[in-house]
């Protein structure tokens, strides 16, 4: 299963972006529901397990708080394999937008 790894930089400290990462999960759920299902999270002080299918495709992971970087760790199913950079361009993109 490909994995990918990214790191995003903020000078928000670890709580406030627990906080803005909190409420966008909240708006992504609500916005992209009927393509994401199945999601669980697993809160851990400064850490999040989660699972979920996007578009009938399991993806799991994790997402770890830091003073001033977001760390997000995810194994992505074969079929996503050939889109892993942009995955990775549209994540990173929203996160540094939540994050400023």
């Amino acid at each position: 299963m490909p994995s990918m790894s990214l790191s995003v930089p903020h000078q928000l400290g670890r709580d406030e972006a627990i906080s803005r990462l909190k409420n966008e999960s909240e708006q992504v759920k609500s916005k992209f529901g009927a393509q994401v299902s199945d999601l669980q999270e697993t809160w851990e002080d400064d850490l999040v397990r989660f699972q979920m299918k996007v578009m009938g495709m399991k993806v799991n992971g994790q997402v770890e708080f830091a003073d001033d970087e977001v760390l997000i760790k995810a194994d992505l199913p074969m079929a996503a394999a050939i889109f892993r950079g942009m995955i990775e361009q549209q994540i990173r993109s929203r996160l540094e937008a939540v994050l400023v």
